[in-house]
């Protein structure tokens, strides 16, 4: 072993005894700053479709991109806010037929011993894809049809009656009922962004089937 191997020889043991003597008197190792990892920016996927700054509320600090969905809409302070912090957004691609994931599964029910809305929900259920029907004029024994079905985790609800604040006020007895009376497709999305709902009050007297058919359609095909 030559001079110089042998020197760094005990410079490599002196730095092991220094590191097991601090360990042993609890004192953590300091790494120097230019060996310490650095925090790499992260790139975020945001579902809303409406991205404003109360839904990117603390999540702005380590970001560098915002992944949206396709045809999400920026509000202008999300542009200015990213632009200023050097944030770039991004727009997720469509999926393709054989990746898409399959669209939620319906429930539709009701309380209302009425032909019309019998009648509503027949030909809704040969619209709308992957929708089951439920019919129970006890509404305490219908919310419990809905319970025993995990309604809600898999499935979204779509409540036909004529009384539809009455039809909020009773879903929303039941925890882990979210609900909403929609009346148009903007009044779903709200719902959806503000509410997380997972139940969705129509009164079918408000619309024609195309109408209904349109919003369920929307309803179904949310995240």
């Amino acid at each position: 072993m030559t001079s110089i191997q042998a020197a760094q020889t005990g410079q490599i043991e002196q730095i092991v005894r220094d590191v097991l003597r601090r360990i042993g008197d609890g004192q953590t190792p300091r790494i120097p700053a230019s060996d310490r990892p650095t925090p790499q920016p992260s790139r975020l996927r945001i579902t809303d479709q409406v991205v404003s700054m109360e839904s990117l509320r603390n999540v702005l600090t380590d970001a560098s991109a915002l992944v949206l969905n396709p045809g999400a809409i920026v509000t202008p302070s999300v542009r200015d806010e990213t632009g200023r912090r050097g944030i770039t957004l991004e727009y997720a691609s469509e999926p393709t037929s054989c990746t898409s994931a399959k669209p939620r599964t319906l429930t539709c029910v009701t309380c209302d011993a009425c032909p019309r809305i019998a009648k509503v929900m027949d030909q809704l259920s040969q619209l709308a894809r992957a929708m089951t029907c439920l019919t129970n004029p006890d509404v305490n024994a219908l919310l419990y049809e809905l319970q025993m079905k995990a309604t809600g985790a898999s499935s979204h609800v779509i409540w036909l009656t004529e009384s539809p604040a009455i039809a909020v006020h009773q879903a929303s007895r039941v925890a882990w009922l979210r609900a909403a009376w929609v009346i148009d497709l903007p009044s779903v999305a709200e719902a959806r962004q503000s509410l997380d709902a997972n139940v969705y009050v129509l009164q079918p007297s408000r619309h024609g089937i195309q109408d209904m058919h349109q919003l369920i359609h929307t309803i179904q095909e949310q995240e």
